[in-house]
């Protein structure tokens, strides 16, 4: 594990080694914690971070437009976490038009710098 490991995203309680309970770490650079990065942007409309106004996505959660709302979803994962390449689909339900599925798969982007 890194030097200075990361906190889950959402945070979560683990249980100590040596008893008791502990904040649950995952290893930086690694896929998990770009993933959980991407929860993060994904689960935070923009607004609601005061320090920072502009993270997050637009707020989707009434609008019946699953080609706005995979657009918008992938633009904000590729603005605010940039190690990663979105493929985000959504479509209607097929028990109910008015719920959309909304999917997102994540790879490594391949955006190494003085690569060839």
């Amino acid at each position: 594990m890194a030097d200075k490991p990361h906190f889950t995203l959402p945070f979560q309680w683990a249980l100590a080694p040596a008893g008791g309970l502990a904040a649950r770490e995952v290893e930086q650079e690694s896929l998990d914690e770009d993933a959980a990065c991407c929860e993060a942007i994904i689960r935070t409309v923009q607004g609601e971070r005061t320090t920072l106004p502009a993270f997050g996505r637009p707020q989707l959660e009434f609008n019946s437009n699953p080609e706005l709302v995979r657009a918008t979803l992938a633009q904000a994962l590729r603005e605010f976490e940039p190690r990663v390449e979105p493929m985000v689909s959504a479509a209607p339900s097929t028990d109910d038009d008015l719920v959309q599925i909304v999917q997102a798969l994540l790879a490594p982007a391949d955006n190494e710098e003085g690569g060839g």
